[in-house]
């Protein structure tokens, strides 16, 4: 019988289904809860069948673009539901004082990342950084922009202005959190992280973004795919680089996500 039969089983077997006990009288006690659910997560990280079933699962919501149909704060946010959740739990426990989100997109992100240093009483700090930032994305962050909470920077995440701001930017910080979530090649991505590993305190901690990549089908209109993605660069980072390592808490935090394996925390 497997681990999780037996839990499950547990599980039931505690709450009594089929006892006439009022199911207010069998709600379980806080240190039960959290036992239970500590168990279950640590199973569910390691479920691989069930992570697949869920990549043929967003292979189908691709054609929807369901990735990117929700807003933050009326701005359009591109990542899942649940990566915005376990962002949330991040923040509550890091609570960085210097955030970097490479690929700004439309927005919502930086706006997600303003908002969860506010809910966490911290003076708002981003910087953005994307080789492209579009006219409809400044105009929807204009009020950060003008609050001076936020800096966008229209460069490559490599180049050396990139470095620059970088450093200029973490100065004086110990919390810094990164998402890198632009270029996607294994070889931009590794350049990213080699870069970040020149300029960000010990401690720091970067959410590499979508190491997905590995699972979907090849599309011919991205100069990236499966051996040419975030994961195998982080992995390899992770390889030869004895600065960083892997961040378990939240690595494989959510079973819909973008982001498995791909948070790394500085350790020296």
């Amino acid at each position: 019988m497997s681990e999780l039969t037996l839990a499950k089983r547990d599980f039931y077997r505690r709450r009594k289904y089929y006892s006439t006990m009022s199911y207010l009288e069998d709600i379980e006690t806080a240190s039960e809860f959290e036992a239970m659910r500590g168990k279950l997560q640590s199973l569910l990280e390691k479920d691989e069948a069930l992570y697949l079933k869920f990549m043929d699962l967003f292979v189908e919501l691709m054609n929807y673009r369901y990735v990117s149909n929700k807003n933050w704060m009326g701005i359009p946010i591109v990542k899942l539901p649940e990566d915005i959740i376990v962002i949330q739990e991040f923040y509550f426990d890091y609570k960085p004082t210097a955030v970097i989100e490479v690929g700004v997109a439309r927005g919502g992100s930086v706006s997600l990342a303003i908002s969860l240093q506010k809910l966490n009483e911290i003076k708002p700090n981003v910087l953005g950084l994307d080789i492209k930032i579009y006219e409809h994305t400044q105009f929807a962050l204009k009020e950060f922009l003008d609050k001076g909470y936020l800096k966008l920077v229209q460069t490559d995440s490599t180049s050396l202005l990139a470095e620059k701001e970088v450093k200029d930017f973490t100065n004086g910080h110990e919390r810094v959190f990164v998402i890198l979530d632009g270029n996607h090649s294994h070889a931009h991505v590794t350049k990213e992280l080699e870069l970040l590993d020149k300029c960000v305190p010990t401690g720091s901690v970067v959410l590499v973004a979508d190491g997905i990549i590995e699972h979907l089908p090849e599309r011919e209109d991205r100069p990236w795919g499966r051996g040419n993605s975030p994961l195998t660069a982080t992995i390899q980072f992770l390889e030869e680089s004895g600065n960083w390592t892997r961040l378990d808490k939240f690595s494989r935090r959510s079973l819909f996500s973008e982001f498995r394996d791909g948070w790394i925390t500085k350790i020296k």
